[in-house]
């Protein structure tokens, strides 16, 4: 039966590193020691403890308990929870045990008392190295520094388990004191964030409401600029050109998207592809056609002056020659020509320039 009793413990504890260990390896000093608290909250189910496997990343884990640690109660078993087995004694107190053992059955065994009474007490007040039974006192206790091996011989339990129960109250208390002032500022942070979280989206709610009229805005503007725009250059062609509906059709149609700079382009093809529908250009033909017009009424009329003073003037001529033509001697050849002739000849249209 060697070593199959072992020691089995409960200690209170509310802080804990987590440990890794290979599958062979005991000792924690070659442990890798989990001590981030996000890790060791993330890796928690994974203990034996909480109902996990007990292993990550194939290695075994284990609590290693830190902080105020209290002592909860210790017993022997055939199968303890923790991975131990047998029970560590010093090795003196073990000697003494046995020495002392042996003397109280040596003296037992010497006496001759008849009487199982009789041989019970003598037996009891002759070695003093027996169990005697004592009856133990309660005791405060008030720290666990005072909790010795003399002390636990003469108090009795009720003195440990109510300063163990006090240790725990206190430490449940602190406990939920923390976690109240916890919960409290938590709540706080959290009504806060809800306020915090309810203002941002109406002010979210605002600013989409504004960007969306701006926006609306920005495209109204745009838009009415754009119709302007096409406004103006459009009143410019028919300032400048006498259009049909059809002609504004295909101008508008060419102009509509165009920018600055391809229109001014299009403007200026335009002034040559409709050179002839231009005002300008059909009023300068029209004044040239009126000078044309007037130039041609005063040459002609010129003309009919200069022929009706031609012809008063031929017949003038002709009405003085024929008066000179009785001074003619008979003896002037008939072969030569007339005074008649000859002022016809001399004031015909060929000898005047008419202008």
């Amino acid at each position: 039966n060697y070593m199959a009793i072992s020691a089995s413990w409960e200690l209170g504890f509310n802080e804990y590193n987590i440990i890794a260990l290979s599958d062979s390896e005991k000792n924690i000093e070659n442990a890798e020691i989990i001590s981030d608290p996000k890790l060791i909250e993330k890796y928690t189910n994974d203990l034996k403890a909480f109902g996990g496997s007990g292993k990550i990343n194939n290695k075994y884990i284990y609590r290693q308990v830190l902080g105020k640690v209290i002592p909860l109660g210790i017993g022997f078993t055939l199968n303890p929870a923790a991975d131990v087995k047998g029970v560590a004694v010093k090795t003196e107190e073990g000697l003494n045990l046995l020495e002392e053992k042996e003397e109280g059955e040596a003296s037992m065994k010497e006496s001759t008392t008849t009487t199982s009474e009789a041989n019970t007490e003598n037996n009891i007040s002759q070695n003093d190295n027996l169990d005697v039974k004592k009856e133990r006192i309660y005791m405060k206790i008030s720290k666990i520094e005072e909790i010795t091996d003399a002390l636990l011989k003469e108090v009795s339990a009720a003195s440990v388990t109510d300063f163990i129960a006090e240790e725990i109250k206190k430490v449940n208390d602190q406990y939920l004191a923390e976690k109240a002032e916890k919960e409290t500022a938590l709540k706080a942070a959290s009504d806060k964030l809800e306020t915090v979280s309810k203002d941002y989206e109406s002010l979210k709610k605002n600013l989409d409401e504004v960007t969306e009229k701006l926006s609306t805005l920005e495209a109204e503007k745009a838009a009415k600029a754009k119709e302007e725009t096409f406004n103006a250059r459009m009143s410019s062609f028919d300032e400048e050109y006498d259009l049909s509906n059809e002609d504004r059709e295909v101008i508008a149609k060419s102009i509509k998207d165009l920018d600055e700079k391809a229109f001014e382009d299009y403007k200026n093809n335009a002034s040559v592809l409709m050179k002839e529908k231009s005002k300008a250009y059909k009023k300068a033909l029209n004044e040239q056609t009126q000078k044309d017009a007037v130039a041609s009424k005063e040459e002609a009329k010129a003309s009919e002056i200069v022929e009706k003073n031609s012809e008063e003037v031929v017949n003038q001529a002709v009405d003085n020659g024929t008066k000179a033509s009785t001074e003619i001697p008979n003896s002037v050849p008939a072969a030569q020509p007339s005074v008649r002739e000859k002022y016809a000849k001399a004031f015909s249209l060929e000898g005047f320039d008419i202008k």
